[in-house]
């Protein structure tokens, strides 16, 4: 947005996860590769980020994205994300799509 400086409509890979309507775990974000498809906004804003869950909120009704949610960790995520971790991610953005009011058209 104009106010915050955060974009989603690049080539980077947070909007391509958004355009795509998908939740993105990155393991290891301090790598060359990861490093250089993040947005600037991303890593500017997050300095330590070793390791993030992207995401995004969707509409379902009409699969508008309402905005996201950034996970990140300071350590690189060698063993993954349990199951139970998961279930947790997937209750909080469905808590916080249900308090969104719904979008007019």
């Amino acid at each position: 947005s104009k106010n915050t400086g955060i974009r989603i409509d690049g080539d980077d890979l947070i909007s391509k996860a958004a355009n795509n309507r998908v939740d993105a775990h990155i393991a290891n974000s301090s790598t060359e590769k990861v490093q250089s498809s993040l947005p600037s906004w991303f890593r500017s804003r997050h300095p330590h980020c070793r390791s993030f869950v992207f995401l995004p909120l969707v509409n379902d009704a009409r699969n508008r994205l309402r905005g996201f949610i950034i996970a990140e960790r300071h350590v690189v995520d060698k063993d993954g994300i349990s199951k139970d971790c998961i279930a947790k991610m997937r209750l909080l953005k469905n808590g916080v799509m249900t308090q969104l009011p719904d979008l007019p058209g």
